[in-house]
């Protein structure tokens, strides 16, 4: 059976250039990115719902496709 050689990894310190009360700790870059995130999605149910309307307008979408196209359209966007 074909085995791996084991290497040795020297671990290093990360190092960071600004002063700690300008560092941004773990939980500050989650947040940010949780929100942009919301933002995303939110937008991508605007966006996929504007379009389902017109399109159900245009008689191009039924009731059940309009809930289809807003759906899949959040997802894929989001």
């Amino acid at each position: 059976m074909f085995q791996l050689p084991l290497v040795a990894v020297r671990a290093t310190q990360a190092t960071c250039n600004l002063p700690p009360d300008k560092a941004l700790s773990f939980q500050h870059v989650a947040l940010r990115h949780a929100k942009a995130h919301g933002s995303k999605i939110l937008l991508g149910l605007l966006f996929s719902t504007a379009i389902s309307l017109l399109a159900y307008r245009r008689r191009s979408l039924s009731r059940s496709g309009i809930a289809g196209a807003i759906v899949t359209g959040t997802t894929t966007f989001g």
